[in-house]
C-alpha cells in the first residue's frame, strides 16, 4: 500500500474534525459544557482522546470552533437570502431565522446555554457582541429602506425576539407557534 497523497491526508484530517466537531455539538448541547468530557466526545466521534488534542487544544479551544463554525455556516445561509428589494431580504431574514431554529435545534441549545454563562467565556461575548453588531446594522438598513420609524430601535427589538423565541421554543417545544410567529413578524414589517 503506497503512502496518502497530502489531499488524502487533508481529506482524513478534515473528516475527523468534522466528526469530533458533529460529536461535541451534539453532547454539548444535550448534556452542557461542563459535564460532557473530552473522553466522551472522543468515544461519541470515535477517535482517539490523542487525535482530539492534536487539532483542539483544549475543550474551550473545542467550544470555540464549534461556535465560529456554527456562526460561519448561519453567514453563508444569510447572504443566500440577500435580494435588492428590502422588503423581501428582510421577509428572507425572517424566514431564514424560523428555519434555522426548526432545523437546527442542537446548535440553538448550544448557544442558549453559553448565553447564559456569557462571563465564564470570553470569546464568546466577543463573538455575540460582532455578530449581534453585524444583524443590527443589517436589519436597521432594511427597516430604513422600507421606511420604518425608528430603524435602528426596532431593529434591536427584532433581534430581541428572535433570542426570545428561540429560548422560548427551545423550553416548551412543538407547542411554541413557530409557524404563527414567522408570519406575524413578516406580516408586521413586510406587508406595509
Amino acid at each position: 500500500m503506497s503512502p496518502r497523497t497530502s489531499e488524502q491526508n487533508e481529506k482524513v484530517r478534515s473528516e475527523s474534525i468534522n466528526r469530533i466537531l458533529g460529536a461535541a455539538l451534539k453532547l454539548i448541547a444535550k448534556n452542557g459544557f461542563e459535564t460532557t468530557s473530552i473522553a466522551q466526545i472522543a468515544k461519541e466521534a470515535e477517535v482517539s482522546k490523542g487525535l482530539m488534542y492534536n487539532y483542539f487544544d483544549s475543550k474551550e479551544d473545542l467550544l470555540k470552533a464549534i461556535i465560529s463554525n456554527v456562526l460561519e455556516e448561519g453567514e453563508k445561509l444569510m447572504i443566500n437570502h440577500l435580494s435588492d428589494d428590502p422588503v423581501e431580504t428582510l421577509a428572507n431574514v425572517f424566514k431564514w431565522f424560523f428555519n434555522d431554529l426548526r432545523s437546527h435545534r442542537e446548535e440553538w441549545k448550544l448557544f442558549a446555554e453559553i448565553t447564559f454563562k456569557v462571563n465564564k467565556f470570553d470569546f464568546v461575548q466577543e463573538l455575540m457582541r460582532g455578530k449581534l453588531r453585524e444583524y443590527v446594522e443589517l436589519i436597521s438598513s432594511l427597516l430604513e429602506q422600507i421606511g420604518i420609524k425608528h430603524p435602528y430601535e426596532e431593529a434591536l427589538i427584532i433581534t430581541a425576539l428572535f433570542d426570545g423565541i428561540g429560548i422560548q421554543y427551545l423550553a416548551t417545544g412543538q407547542e411554541y407557534p413557530l409557524d404563527r410567529m414567522e408570519k406575524h413578524l413578516v406580516k408586521k414589517y413586510c406587508n406595509k
